[in-house]
């Protein structure tokens, strides 16, 4: 982040979305019905929004404050970092999961080919991408990236209800699709081949 602030460009290019930190207040959200949030760009576009004004709020914190570096990480503000953390490895998550499924050539992954596997994992990263989101939208009402007037919340939970319905009917066999040993499977009926535990 620190780098990022002081103009260096050569990062990884998985950190390259805090380059947002530098323009993210004047994005608009260009959703405004709950179909519009079925879009990957539009998910993706609105987290790094939230993760940004989270960072911007802590490096202004970090002005204002006359604590030691110790007590301003440790004492101060460290529920903040603490939580902004944890979003950034979410978002981190969820771009990883993304270039499984989109080719990004600066990021080498296996990508799945099958289509229909690609159909069902787009709407699971529509979905955890979503339910990411909905955990602090107040970050990005406060950046004025949600405009007033609509209920982005709705519009959110709604498009979760519908990326639901289309995951459904394939959601057990995507869990049963990944084979787990009975040692992580914490099981108390039985094992992976349906026997019951005597």
């Amino acid at each position: 982040m620190g780098k990022i602030l002081k103009g260096e460009t050569n990062v990884h290019p998985l950190f390259k979305y805090l380059f947002t930190i530098k323009t993210y207040k004047g994005l608009r959200c260009g959703a405004k019905t709950s179909d519009d949030f079925l879009n990957i760009e539009i998910i993706e576009e609105a987290l790094k929004v939230k993760i940004c004004h989270q960072l911007w709020q802590l490096t202004e914190a970090r002005k204002n404050s006359e604590a030691s570096k110790k007590d301003f990480l440790n004492s101060q503000c460290a529920e903040e970092i603490v939580k902004v953390s944890q979003d950034h490895i979410k978002f981190i998550s969820f771009l990883l999961f993304k270039y499984k499924i989109f080719k990004n050539d600066e990021i080498k992954m296996h990508m799945f080919t099958d289509p229909n596997l690609v159909n069902h994992c787009t709407n699971m990263l529509m979905l955890v991408g979503l339910c990411y989101l909905n955990e602090g939208l107040h970050h990005c009402y406060a950046t004025g990236y949600f405009e007033g007037g609509l209920s982005y919340s709705t519009l959110i939970i709604e498009a979760i209800k519908k990326l639901n319905l289309r995951i459904r009917p394939q959601a057990l066999n995507i869990v049963e699709s990944v084979s787990i040993d009975d040692i992580s499977l914490c099981s108390a009926i039985g094992n992976k081949y349906g026997d019951i535990y005597e």
